[in-house]
C-alpha cells in the first residue's frame, strides 16, 4: 500500500472510529465458511427483505395470481425478482439447518450460549411461519391448496369451534380479503424474525464466537476467545470484508441456482420456481401439497393411526370431545421438534463439548433430523394413508443404524475394542436395509407406487443416518487444520490469484453490459443467470481482496485450496452457458 493510500486509510479509520468498534473480532483462522454459516442465513434474510419490499410495491391482494401472471409478462426483471425471493427463502431455511447442525457438532450450544441456541430455535420457527404465509400470498394453485391443507389441519387439530376461529384469523373468511390477511401475517412474521435475528446477533456479540474444538481439545473451558490473542483479525476491515464476500456469494448463488432450476423446467412441483397457475400443463401435473419445508407435517397428517378416537371420551369427567382428532399430529409436527431442539443444551451438561460425550443429545438430534428428512421425501413421493406396521418399519430403520453407529464411533474415540460395536452396527444396518424390502414383498407392496415409495423411504432412513454419522466422524476425527507456528508467511498475492481477480473483474463488466443489452422479458432465465454471474464474480474479486488483507495473519495455502472458493464463479458461468 502506497504511503498516500496508507495515510488516507489511517485518516478514515481515525475519523470514523473504526478502530474502536464494539463489534467482536475473530482469529484470522476463523475467517472461513465453517465459522460463518450464520452469515449465510443473514445474507439470505437480507435479500428476502430487499426483494420482499420491492414485490410488496406491486402486490395486488384482490387477485394476486392474475397480478403475478400479468407482471411476469409485462415488467422487466420481475421474474428474476420473484424467483430469487423464493430461492432466498429456501436457502435461508437450509442454511439455518446447516448452522444448527454445525453448532451442535462443535458444542457451540452449551454454557454460556444456551440462550443464543434457544433464540435461534425461535428464529427457525418464525422463519417457517413467514415462509408459509409468503407461499400462501402468491395466490396460485399451490397457495390455494396450502391454505386448504392448513385450514383442514387446524380445524382437525383444535376442534370445530376453535379450529374455525384460528383458520379465520390466519386466512380470513372471505376470499376478497384473504390474501390481504396472508400477506399482512407474512410481513408481521418477517418483521418479528428480523427482531429475533437482531437479538441473536446481540447475544453473539455478548458471548463471542465459540472457540474451535481444535484449540480447546473439546473442553468447555475456555468458553470465550481471548481477545488479547495476537492472531485476532480486526472487525474493520477484515470481518466487514468477509461479510461483503459472503453476501455477494449468497446472492449470486441464489440467482444462479434459480436460473438453473428454471432452465430444467418441470421436474417436481417442489423444485418449480414459478407460480403454478390453473389451466396450465404445470397446473395439471401439480398435486395437493404444502411448501417443501412443511411436507413432513403433511405426511404425518396422513398417518391416521396417530389420530385420537372420535369422539374422545373422558370417563372420569363424563365428557365426549369432538373435532380434536389430529391434535397429536399437530403436537408431533410443530410442538415436539421445537421442544426437542430447545432442551438439547440441557441434555448435555457434561464438561466436554464433544458430540460423542453427549450421546443422548447426539441421538435425539440425529433421529429428529433423519425423521424430518424421511417424512419430507415420503410426502413428496407418495400421497396416501399408511398402516401402523408400514410406519413402524419406516421409522425403525434410522434407529437400527444411528444408535449402534454412534456407539461404534464412541468406542473408536475412546480407543476401546471396536469389534463388537462394529459387528453390531453392520448387522443392524443390514437388517435396516432389508426390512423395508422384506415388508414390500410380504405385503405385495411392489404392485403400487405407494408401496415402492414406502420401501424407498425406509431405505433413506439408513442413508440419512449414515450421512449424520459421517458428519460427526468428519468433525471429530478430521486432522489439524490450523497453521503451524513458525510457518513462513507470504505477504504478497501470487500471480495466479491476481490473474483470477482480473478475469473475474472482466466477468463483472461482461455480465453488467450483457444485462443492459438483453431483453429481460424475452430472456428472463438468461437475465437471472447474468445477475448470478455478476454477483458471484463480484464475490470472487472481494474474496481475493480479503486474502490480500489477511495474508499476514492467515498463511497462503496451496493454489488449489485458494481457488476452491472461486468454483462458485465457475458454477455461475456454467449455468449461464446452460441456459443461454
Amino acid at each position: 500500500m502506497s504511503s498516500t493510500l496508507k495515510k488516507l486509510y489511517d485518516l478514515l479509520v481515525e475519523r470514523l472510529g473504526l478502530d474502536r468498534l464494539p463489534l467482536r473480532s475473530v482469529p484470522y483462522s476463523y475467517v472461513s465458511v465453517e465459522f460463518w454459516l450464520g452469515a449465510i442465513v443473514a445474507a439470505s434474510f437480507m435479500w428476502l427483505a430487499i426483494s420482499g419490499l420491492l414485490l410488496l410495491l406491486y402486490y395486488d391482494y384482490t387477485n394476486p395470481a392474475e397480478a403475478n401472471r400479468r407482471l411476469l409478462e409485462s415488467k422487466p426483471f420481475f421474474r428474476p425478482l420473484l424467483t430469487s425471493h423464493l430461492m432466498a427463502a429456501n436457502l435461508m431455511i437450509l442454511g439455518a439447518v446447516a448452522h444448527f447442525v454445525r453448532n451442535f457438532l462443535v458444542g457451540a450450544y452449551k454454557k454460556p450460549r444456551e440462550a443464543m441456541w434457544i433464540v435461534g430455535v425461535i428464529a427457525g420457527f418464525l422463519a417457517l411461519q413467514a415462509a408459509f404465509f409468503g407461499y400462501a400470498s402468491i395466490g396460485d394453485k399451490i397457495a390455494i391448496e396450502a391454505i386448504n391443507i392448513g385450514s383442514g389441519f387446524v380445524s382437525n387439530s383444535f376442534g370445530e369451534y376453535f379450529g374455525k376461529i384460528l383458520a379465520a384469523l390466519a386466512f380470513d373468511v372471505t376470499e376478497s380479503t384473504r390474501y390481504l390477511r396472508t400477506v399482512a401475517i407474512h410481513v408481521a412474521f418477517a418483521v418479528l424474525l428480523g427482531v429475533v435475528f437482531l437479538l441473536h446477533f446481540i447475544l453473539f456479540e455478548a458471548q463471542g464466537i465459540h472457540p474451535s474444538p481444535r484449540e480447546t481439545g473439546w473442553r468447555d473451558e475456555p468458553s470465550k476467545i481471548d481477545e488479547t490473542r495476537k492472531d485476532m483479525a480486526p472487525w474493520f476491515p477484515v470481518n466487514l470484508t468477509y461479510i461483503i464476500v459472503v453476501t455477494f456469494g449468497v446472492w449470486g448463488f441464489i440467482f444462479t441456482l434459480s436460473a438453473f432450476l428454471q432452465g430444467l423446467g418441470w421436474v417436481h412441483q417442489l423444485l418449480y420456481q414459478l407460480p403454478i397457475f390453473e389451466g396450465t400443463p404445470e397446473g395439471e401435473m401439480a398435486r395437493p401439497m404444502p411448501p417443501w419445508f412443511l411436507v413432513y407435517a403433511f405426511k404425518l397428517f396422513q398417518l391416521t393411526f396417530l389420530y385420537l378416537p372420535e369422539p374422545l371420551k373422558i370417563p372420569v369427567l363424563g365428557l365426549e370431545i369432538y373435532g380434536f382428532s389430529a391434535l397429536p399430529v399437530f403436537i408431533a409436527s410443530f410442538v415436539l421438534p421445537i421442544l426437542v431442539l430447545a432442551i438439547i443444551p440441557f441434555m448435555a451438561r457434561r464438561g466436554s463439548t464433544h458430540p460423542l460425550d453427549n450421546m443422548a443429545a447426539a441421538t435425539v438430534l440425529g433421529l429428529l433430523l433423519v425423521y424430518l428428512a424421511q417424512l419430507t421425501i415420503w410426502g413428496a413421493v407418495t400421497l396416501s394413508f399408511h398402516t401402523t406396521f408400514t410406519a413402524i418399519v419406516v421409522f425403525i430403520t434410522p434407529i437400527l443404524t444411528l444408535v449402534p453407529g454412534l456407539q461404534m464411533l464412541r468406542a473408536t474415540m475412546k480407543g476401546e475394542d471396536i469389534n463388537k460395536p462394529m459387528i453390531r452396527f453392520f448387522s443392524l444396518s443390514l437388517i435396516a436395509i432389508a426390512l423395508p424390502f422384506a415388508t414390500l414383498i410380504a405385503t405385495r407392496g411392489y404392485e403400487s407406487d405407494t408401496g415402492m415409495g414406502d420401501a424407498i423411504t425406509g431405505l433413506l432412513g439408513v442413508v440419512f443416518s449414515l450421512i449424520y454419522l459421517s458428519l460427526i466422524a468428519f468433525t471429530v476425527f478430521s486432522g489439524e487444520s490450523e497453521p503451524k507456528t513458525g510457518e513462513p508467511r507470504q505477504l504478497d498475492l501470487p500471480t495466479p490469484l491476481i490473474a483470477v481477480a482480473i478475469a473475474e473483474l472482466f466477468l463483472v463488466l461482461f455480465s453488467a453490459i450483457s444485462l443492459a443489452l438483453i431483453n429481460p422479458l424475452a430472456n428472463p432465465i438468461l437475465a437471472s443467470a447474468l445477475i448470478g454471474l455478476l454477483l458471484t464474480s463480484a464475490y470472487g474479486v472481494a474474496h481475493i481482496a480479503l486474502r490480500a488483507l489477511t495474508l499476514h495473519g492467515k498463511p497462503l495455502e496451496s493454489l488449489g485450496s485458494e481457488l476452491v472458493p472461486h468454483m462458485l464463479v465457475v458454477l455461475s458461468l456454467a449455468v449461464l452457458i446452460f441456459v443461454a
